[in-house]
């Protein structure tokens, strides 16, 4: 039989066999396995970092079905939030509040579509094995975070909370990006060490440090540390530009080292701030707007924050009030979408309780796998400083909609039924207040964090609230990254033990980044590698998913992708090479039924044991090991001495032989499928004329492990390889007994084999 090693049309074959392949589910099958995959935002190419995570989402996938196992692995694709709404503005050259909801939505939805298509095309190429790719189908396993399903269960969900009394209104102060122009939750909050400028400058008989000299009209009290002797007897100071006398707080939160040891306190710079207004019951004057401009001063009023900076500091020193500035290194709160620097604004909002059930979410997480150390910790930490309640909704477009209109009248909110997708601010549900009886009512505008829906993933696959649910939760494993432990696993973790009381997830695979040259891969330094331009680097998609578990253990380290030096894809490749060069050889000789002779069962025991530890190094989700241990024996063992050994015996019909070396391969490229499956799923077509995706693969009894025997057998085939070598003999060319020296331990094995090692060598001297 023909079998190409050309990498390009093997992965082309199989893409074009497989293209409108669907996995389904088998309802006689109650061993359910199901992947919580993460659905990436769309608005944008699928790169490395998608490349690294699906593909270990598959290999889990993949193995899985060979192990019999009901394998539900859900395409789903976010098309919730932010991102989308700030690319229509820029593509369709419109602003969000200028442009009615609905033509907003539909552009939104333009791109969304347009991206979706590619990123389909991209996981395909990739060779990830979902269920479905086709929206709509009746199992429903290929979902969008936008459909009206998804969104209902996200609103059924929310209508849960908010009945049980966990989602609240208030007016705290909360973290508000100007640039995306809404509230962002703390878990969206990076801190950027920036450079910036500390302005002194007099207030009376005082000196003041500020970072933030433009919220001086906002100032409301000026704190020192209690034992601050400076500031023993001061009670108030008068402050320059707003011209009035403000108290003076002490309180153990300012540092006395920093600066002059005396703070304004504004409503609102940084937390502190926020801290002391409520602490001592201060007065807030707002001075900075949502579009991140100023108001309310008098002086600066329509300027930015910036602009405002510099003439502020101006103004002080044309009054003389300016004593110096100097630099600084700081630690900026950032937006980690914008990764513009954020303010703090008061805005009434929707919370969800999440403060009181830290404990709990802790206690619940011991109960579930969260893989490795590393990143289990960087949880723990991260529930542990959790200070506030989750700010839920926001004031964007393009998301789930709050499933809630007010009463005009009486003010009290009213909460439609779960079960269907609402649409507040165009649908009427209510046509009287249930508590008053009028009839102004109007829908809520806002629509909720797009963590609100992606949270819900193991909720929406396992079918909650429905009798399927029962069979499918909690979902047995979700592999994501590290960056955002703090968002997607954590308010996951938070919605499981709000609603089920338990972990949604049994095992969490937390891996860590990919870096491009040695830097993390980003788009702000523009080192972003696409999916597409990845496998075409690499040389083809399996190239690249074997690279993916064959360098480092992803769950422990980064690791590095080499614009610069394609090399680190070589080995993947040579090892390809090497199973295709491999299965030609096994092709020559026609499979046989099993037969075994002393020495072909020792290889073939030995490839059981190898694989039953192949198996459960899976199953542990160890898969750097897993293929470490099995190419190690398919090189070492395999192809580098029962091949050699068997080529005199499988070209004269020895049935033995062949049945050993096509045993080992066949089962080889079973548990290599979910690694590398266009290459196995080819080679597995073209050698046994089967469909490898419908193939299982089972452990074996395995009574002893024979691997010294083996080890012995190897030592002695390579000592005489290398006896020819050094004696520069042909390998094909006889060599006499005479000259074979072997060590006193391996002489029982040698007599015990000889005729295979005086056949496989050509060794005169010997009877035949």
């Amino acid at each position: 039989m023909e079998i190409s090693n050309d990498l390009n049309y093997i992965e082309d074959y199989i893409l074009k066999k497989r293209k409108n392949q669907a996995y389904d589910i088998d309802p006689n099958n109650p061993n359910f396995i199901v992947i919580d995959t993460a659905p990436p935002y769309v608005d944008g190419e699928l790169h490395m970092g998608h490349a690294l995570e699906y593909t270990i989402d598959d290999i889990i996938a993949r193995i899985k079905r060979l192990e019999s196992y009901n394998v539900i692995f859900p395409l789903g694709v976010d098309r919730n939030g932010l991102p989308v709404e700030i690319h229509a503005e820029k593509e369709f050259g419109i602003s969000m509040e200028k442009t009615s909801r609905e033509e907003f939505i539909e552009k939104c939805k333009i791109l969304l579509d347009k991206s979706q298509e590619k990123a389909i095309n991209d996981w395909k190429r990739l060779g990830i094995s979902f269920n479905h790719y086709e929206f709509g189908n009746e199992l429903g396993y290929a979902y969008q975070t936008d459909s009206p399903e998804y969104r209902a269960l996200t609103q059924s969900i929310f209508i849960y909370l908010w009945n049980k009394g966990l989602i609240y209104e208030s007016d705290k102060v909360i973290n508000y990006c100007p640039v995306c122009r809404t509230a962002i939750s703390n878990s969206e909050v990076e801190y950027k060490t920036k450079e910036t400028e500390l302005v002194y400058f007099k207030a009376g008989d005082y000196l003041i440090a500020t970072t933030r000299p433009e919220l001086i009209f906002a100032c409301r009290a000026v704190a020192v540390n209690p034992h601050d002797e400076r500031y023993k007897n001061i009670e108030y100071v008068e402050m320059p530009l707003i011209n009035e006398k403000v108290r003076v707080i002490k309180d153990e939160i300012i540092d006395p080292n920093f600066g002059t040891g005396m703070m304004m306190v504004c409503s609102y710079g940084d937390r502190n701030d926020i801290f002391l207004f409520k602490k001592y019951g201060l007065d807030q004057k707002i001075i900075i707007n949502k579009e991140g401009k100023m108001i309310n001063t008098g002086i600066v009023d329509g300027l930015t924050i910036a602009q405002a900076r510099d003439k502020v500091i101006q103004l002080l020193k044309d009054k003389g009030l300016l004593i110096k500035t100097e630099k600084i290194i700081t630690e900026k709160p950032t937006c980690w979408r914008s990764k513009n620097e954020i303010e703090f604004l008061p805005e009434k909002e929707l919370y969800l309780r999440q403060v009181e059930f830290k404990n709990l979410i802790l206690e619940k997480a011991k109960d579930c796998l969260i893989k490795e150390d590393v990143s289990k910790n960087l949880f723990i930490n991260w529930v542990n400083n959790i200070d506030e309640d989750w700010p839920i909704s926001r004031t964007r477009y393009y998301g789930t909609e709050v499933p809630l209109w007010k009463c005009k009248k009486c003010n009290n909110y009213l909460v439609p039924p779960p079960g269907k997708y609402y649409k507040p601010w165009k649908e009427k549900f209510f046509e009287k207040c249930p508590f008053c009886g009028s009839e102004e009512i109007e829908g809520d505008t806002r629509t909720l964090d797009t963590w609100m829906d992606s949270s819900n993933t193991p909720f929406f696959i396992s079918k909650y609230n429905t009798e399927m649910f029962k069979k499918l939760y909690p979902v047995f494993v979700r592999v994501q990254g590290r960056d955002i432990i703090r968002t997607w696993m954590y308010f996951t973790m938070l919605k499981g033990v709000l609603l089920t009381n338990s972990s949604p997830i049994k095992n969490w695979l937390i891996h860590f980044y990919v870096n491009i040259n040695g830097e993390k891969m980003s788009k702000s330094k523009g080192n972003g590698i696409t999916l597409e331009k990845a496998i075409e680097m690499a040389g083809g998609a399996d190239v690249l998913r074997l690279w993916v578990v064959s360098g480092v253990d992803v769950f422990k380290s980064d690791v590095d992708f080499s614009t610069r030096d394609p090399k680190n894809m070589i080995a993947a490749k040579r090892f390809i090479n090497k199973i295709i060069n491999l299965a030609r050889f096994v092709s020559q000789f026609k499979e046989v039924e099993k037969s075994e002779n002393e020495f072909t069962k020792l290889f073939v025991d030995h490839f059981n044991f190898v694989k039953n530890k192949v198996i459960d190094l899976y199953d542990s989700f160890e898969f750097f090991e897993a293929f470490r241990t099995l190419k190690s024996f398919i090189i070492d063992v395999f192809a580098d001495h029962l091949i050699e050994l068997s080529k005199k015996y499988v070209y004269s019909n020895n049935n033995a032989f062949i049945y050993a070396i096509h045993y080992i391969l066949k089962d080889s490229l079973l548990l290599l499928h979910p690694i590398i499956p266009f290459t196995t799923d080819y080679l597995y077509e073209k050698m046994y004329n089967k469909d490898i995706t419908k193939e299982k693969i089972t452990k074996h009894d395995i009574a002893k492990n024979n691997e010294e025997t083996i080890t012995k057998i190897m030592k002695i085939d390579s000592y005489i390889w290398n006896l020819k070598k050094n004696k520069k003999i042909a390998l094909n060319l006889p060599i006499s007994k005479e000259e074979i020296k072997l060590s006193e331990d391996l002489i029982p094995i040698f007599n015990k084999y000889k005729e295979i090692f005086v056949k496989g060598h050509n060794i005169e001297g010997y009877e035949s």
